[in-house]
């Protein structure tokens, strides 16, 4: 990269009669500007990959908490039933039942030595 800078800066130099300040400014800036142009290009084509992507997830998922079955053919307790089987079913957690215990080991000593006011 340094080596095609200072070929462009030292042909436009000499074939312009420029000052090298003014023409590495010009080519940079028209690097700038295709680094911008790809960038561009390459949001555009990401965020149709991402909704092709989406699209094709969303594909066959209607009733899918219902396993399939519509919510209109069954009853309020095989809908309850369904649902509670299917995929959407709600995770409950409980405080305390995958806890663990909190040991403190105190040096007596120590914390005499250090805060005599605790004692």
């Amino acid at each position: 990269m340094k080596v095609c800078k200072a070929l462009l800066v030292g042909l436009a130099v000499f074939a312009l009669g420029c000052r090298a300040s003014d023409v590495l400014e010009d080519v940079q800036d028209l690097f700038q500007m295709r680094i911008d142009s790809l960038k561009q290009v390459y949001d555009k084509e990401r965020e149709e990959l991402m909704a092709t992507i989406l699209q094709q997830k969303l594909a066959g998922t209607e009733n899918s908490c219902l396993n399939g079955a519509s919510q209109a053919s069954l009853s309020q307790s095989e809908y309850l039933q369904r649902f509670a089987d299917g995929p959407c079913s709600p995770t409950i957690i409980l405080p305390g039942i995958g806890g663990s215990k909190l040991v403190a080991v105190i040096d007596c000593e120590k914390l005499r030595e250090k805060n005599p006011k605790v004692f």
